[in-house]
């Protein structure tokens, strides 16, 4: 893939990676080079938001340190749960996953019959 900044650009926004007025792309998550190599890499636009969308996740709990709530003086700072970090970082990726599906082809791809009356259940190892 030809990356470009528009490309990057693009990227942060579909990550919901905003650079910080006055700072760097080095005040974010992940660089413009981090950004570039994932683009690199990936075979559309929706694969590398996908993929960046699971680092996000599987780093939630140290890039908080497990902090939830956080109080200076007066002053206190309830965050997101982590799990529930977690769980829209994942719902984010499997967004993506599935828009990239749009680009394989239908003729080779087989798609499970959907079976009324059960619940799919997803294996994490």
């Amino acid at each position: 893939m030809n990356v470009t900044d528009s490309l990057i650009a693009m990227l942060r926004a579909m990550i919901d990676e905003v650079i910080p007025e006055g700072k760097t792309d080095k005040d974010t998550r992940f660089t413009d080079d981090f950004l570039t190599q994932v683009l690199a890499e990936a075979s559309s636009l929706e694969e590398a938001a996908a993929q960046l969308w699971e680092l996000k996740a599987a780093r939630a709990f140290s890039e908080r340190g497990g902090v939830e709530e956080t109080r200076a003086g007066d002053e206190s700072i309830k965050f997101v749960s982590l799990a529930d970090y977690r769980d829209h970082c994942e719902k984010m990726a499997a967004y993506y996953w599935k828009k990239t599906r749009k680009y394989g082809s239908k003729l080779f791809s087989i798609e499970p019959p959907e079976v009324g009356g059960l619940k799919e259940v997803k294996c994490r190892w």
